[in-house]
Parts: structure tokens; sequence; C-alpha cells
């Protein structure tokens, strides 16, 4: 991994590292206006406990209310005067803050960043008045049943381990935070070793890490660069296929259907891009034709592919109306064993590649886009991968492994569904 040193006017793309260890990912794109830059926290609910479910989303909307030098309004106001962005969200595997400014904006917005990162105030006033805003959040989410659905079926099937937590956490939990229960898990958690910096959009390397080391070289919330990170959940999720419903008297049945997925680094990660975008990742796939558009049984229906550093969940979603859900449910099925017997051409996997190209190098187009394209890269493979990689990765791929992915994606017994809604038991069964 590279150091600073770096003459001004340079343009290297690459990965290097601060005085205090905080790794930086740097993608130049000279000749547009704006630059995006993002705070990456290795840190999201699968590093919580039960007892502390929501810290991580928690922390985040603290850093939006203020530090020693700004209140959250001026925070606000300081970033509509330049015309930036700025932004952040929790997963359950990190935490990013993010910005996007003009070139002529950058140091003013890194200021402000550096400034929330490592120096907001965490009032107990701003606490207690955000716990109420946070459990509004959850009670929105109560009321979302498509994002509701996915959290239903992940806290079972990874029941007892912490992947299973939900990001928004419990309510008893989060009216409980205190200053000190807050300020103590950044301390442990906000490390420069689990950090990572990467910009993408118009600036020179050499000044960028220049800035860099004058905003962020102090980090170091837990005694400097040599303090011990927090270690991995070491224990890896378990599976366990699964029924549950969850009554709502909604007029929509929501349901997912879910198998065990890929990792992020797995060998077929790009197999299952193309098989996914074939059998429902959009308006021509199989999925979406045969249900929504042959059978009108559904407005909205997809297959996507959920990943982890560890593990995975392959998941098929579609919200109908509950005297549909036994009929649905038996089309999902068959689409599943059409797949093996109506095989995939040569043809449709050459176009689907065209697909799966295009809209990857669009995005990398995007300072936003082509900034959070490298994080995902260093925090997933611990590099930054060329462009010309990931095209030749799509390229390669075979028929045959399409479908040795599909056939380790549906076996017997693997099955799991969640259903949010007005169903009838006899139907899911």
């Amino acid at each position: 991994m590279r150091v600073t040193a770096l003459a001004e006017g340079s343009y290297s793309e690459g990965l290097y590292r601060l005085k205090n260890g905080l790794r930086v990912g740097l993608s130049p794109m000279p000749g547009f206006s704006s630059v995006a830059l993002g705070l990456w926290v290795e840190n999201g609910s699968r590093h919580e406990k039960p007892e502390n479910n929501g810290i991580s989303h928690f922390i985040e909307h603290m850093m939006f209310k203020g530090t020693r030098r700004r209140t959250a309004f001026q925070i606000a106001d300081e970033f509509d005067a330049i015309g930036g962005q700025i932004n952040a969200y929790t997963s359950k595997e990190y935490t990013c803050f993010h910005i996007r400014v003009l070139k002529s904006h950058l140091e003013i917005g890194l200021d402000i960043l550096a400034d929330m990162f490592l120096d907001s105030a965490f009032s107990q006033e701003d606490i207690d008045k955000e716990a109420h805003v946070i459990v509004e959040e959850i009670n929105m989410y109560e009321d979302t049943p498509d994002d509701l659905v996915h959290d239903v079926l992940q806290a079972s099937v990874w029941g007892g381990n912490p992947l299973g937590m939900t990001i928004l956490g419990e309510k008893a939990v989060i009216t409980g935070f205190t200053r000190d229960v807050l300020m103590s898990y950044v301390k442990s958690h906000y490390v420069p070793g689990r950090t990572l910096v990467t910009a993408a959009g118009n600036f020179e390397t050499g000044e960028m890490l220049a800035l860099l080391e004058r905003y962020l070289g102090d980090f170091g919330y837990s005694g400097g660069p040599g303090a011990p990170a927090i270690p991995e959940e070491t224990a890896a999720p378990v599976y366990k296929p699964c029924r549950v419903v969850k009554h709502k008297d909604i007029e929509q049945t929501h349901i997912l259907a879910a198998y065990p997925g890929i990792n992020a680094v797995d060998r077929d990660f790009y197999p299952m891009a193309l098989f996914n975008t074939i059998f429902g990742g959009g308006m021509s796939s199989r999925l979406f034709q045969r249900i929504r558009e042959e059978a009108a049984l559904a407005y909205s229906v997809y297959a996507s592919n959920i990943t982890f550093k560890d593990t995975g969940l392959y998941s098929i979603y579609a919200a109908l109306s509950p005297e549909n859900t036994g009929l649905v449910l038996e089309l999902i099925d068959g689409e599943i064993k059409r797949i093996f017997a109506e095989r995939i051409d040569a043809a449709q996997l050459a176009r689907t590649k065209e697909q799966l190209k295009s809209n990857y190098l669009m995005g990398q187009e995007s300072t936003y886009g082509r900034m959070s394209s490298a994080a995902r890269n260093i925090l997933v493979h611990g590099r930054i991968i060329p462009p010309g990689e990931t095209i030749e990765r799509i390229d390669i791929v075979s028929l045959d492994d399409v479908y040795n992915l599909a056939g380790r994606l549906f076996t017997e017994g693997s099955m799991s569904l969640a259903v949010v809604g007005n169903a009838d038991g006899g139907d899911i069964k």
C-alpha cells in the first residue's frame, strides 16, 4: 500500500495510507466539475449486541447534531451555501458518511465532514430528542412492508447471530442510550484501522492526500494509530430454513422466498450477477414477464442477490393480493424449475453480458458511483479493481458457470419464506 509522498499535479489512482494508518482510495476523474468523498467505517448492526442493537445507526444520526464549532443548523447551512450534498447511511457491515461538492469547495466540504466525524458534541439533550426521531423512523419502517419482510426473514434464517438483527434496533434499547454509552462505543469502534476514505472526481492526488492529512491526520479516538481495532464477528451465521408470517391488516401480501446465497468474494459472484439478471433482475426477466406481464398477478416482483463478507441470500420478492398468494408461490416454483428445463442459450447470455457491462460502465461515469465502487472493492478485496478487470470477469462467464451456480442455489429443502400482510396459512404451506 502506497504512502502519501506524491508530487502535486499527479492524477494517480490507487490505495494509500495516512500517517495515522487511515486507508485512502483515490479515483481521480479529470474534466469533471465535482468531487465525491466518503468516510466508511467497518461497523454496522452485525457488530452490535442485543443490548445495544441500533447504536451504529444512532451514532450516524448524532454526527449531524452539532460539534463544538458548529450547530446542526450551521452544518446544513454551510453545505447549502456551497451547493453541496452531505448524507450518511448505516448497513449491517459498515457506516458511510459522504459528501459531493464542486472542486473549488472541496476543502470547505472536507472541513465540515471531518468536524462532524471527529468532534461531534453528543449532548444528552440531543440524544434524548433523536431517540424520539428514530422511534418514529422505526414506526415508519413498520408501515413499509416491502422493507419489513426482508428484516422478518433475515431475523429468522440467521436467528441468534448478530447478522439477523435490524439496523434500526428496538425502541426500548434506543430510548435508553446515554452519552457515555455512545461515546464509549465510538472510542472503541471508530478507529483508523476500521476506517476508509474514498474519493472520486476532479482533484490532484497529491493535493487530496495533503488535505486528508490536514483534516483527518489526527484521527484516533482509541489512542492513535497503534490502538487495536475491534475484532470482526467470529461466529459465522448459519442459515436455517424457516417459514414466518407477520400479520398486518393491509391491502397486499408481501412475500419473500429465499435460499442460501453466496458471499461477496465467492467465485460465482459474476455468474450470479448474470443469472439474476436473466431470472428476476429486471423487466425482461423471466419472473417479471411470467408473474406481472403474463399472469398480471403482481405489480412488483423481482429477485436479488444479497451479499455479505461471509454469507449471502438469494431472495425472490412479490407484492400481491392476499387471495393470489398460493398461485404466485406456485408460479415462482414453476419458474425455478423452468430455468433448468428451458435452458438459457448463448445468445441470451451474450445480451445479458452487454447489459451488465453497460450498467457498470455508465455507473463509473458518476463521481459518487466511482467513489462507492472503490470503497466496496477495498472493503471486500483490499484493492481498487480496474474497470477493465471487471469487464473481463463478466466476459469469461460461461453457461456452465451460470448453471453450476443455479444448482448451488436451488437445493431441496433450502427455501425459506417470509410473509407480511393478510396471509392464509394453507397457501403458505
